[in-house]
């Protein structure tokens, strides 16, 4: 935190911390330390799709019909991350020249993402619920509540004007 309050806006530095238990830290510090807190959620379908899309086919010996789809479906719960070191694991150079020949196959994809962990549920649930805790959480659901409270007042009143 000191050095930290020694940097100054117009020295143009930018103090970047990551981390997958910040529940494990001491939170005084985190949130004097952070300004700013910025959750990056775990992906859902529509980013898995695109994420498996745009990295598989940068692979020009791949079949344009492979199934991104069903991929995207069965690795829910993973990081990006993961996925991005699952297609290293898979993609080598002897395998990316190979494509032509030995067609790339769904298992071979899903075999190398069994082997690394997804997002459990559980890790799920104590990541919202230490960022609940954080001023920014508490700011984001101040915030959740009262829209919900506003559109509540104003069904009643369009309710009232029937």
């Amino acid at each position: 935190p000191k050095l930290v309050k020694a940097i100054a806006p117009t020295d143009r530095i930018l103090l970047l911390g990551t981390s997958c238990c910040p529940w494990d830290c001491d939170q005084k510090s985190l949130t004097g330390t952070y300004g700013k807190i910025i959750v990056i959620p775990r992906p859902d379908y529509a980013s898995l799709y695109h994420i498996w899309n745009d990295l598989l086919f940068q692979y020009s010996g791949l079949s344009r019909k492979f199934d991104v789809s069903s991929l995207a479906k069965l690795s829910d719960g993973y990081s990006v991350g993961t996925i991005i070191k699952v297609l290293q694991e898979v993609m080598t150079c002897k395998r990316v020249l190979q494509l032509t020949i030995r067609p790339l196959m769904h298992v071979e994809i899903l075999n190398a993402l069994a082997r690394h962990d997804p997002i459990y549920k559980e890790e799920d649930e104590a990541f919202n619920q230490w960022y609940s805790r954080t001023p920014l959480g508490r700011r984001k659901q101040k915030a959740l509540d009262a829209e919900v409270e506003r559109r509540m007042i104003e069904n009643d009143k369009h309710a009232g004007a029937k």
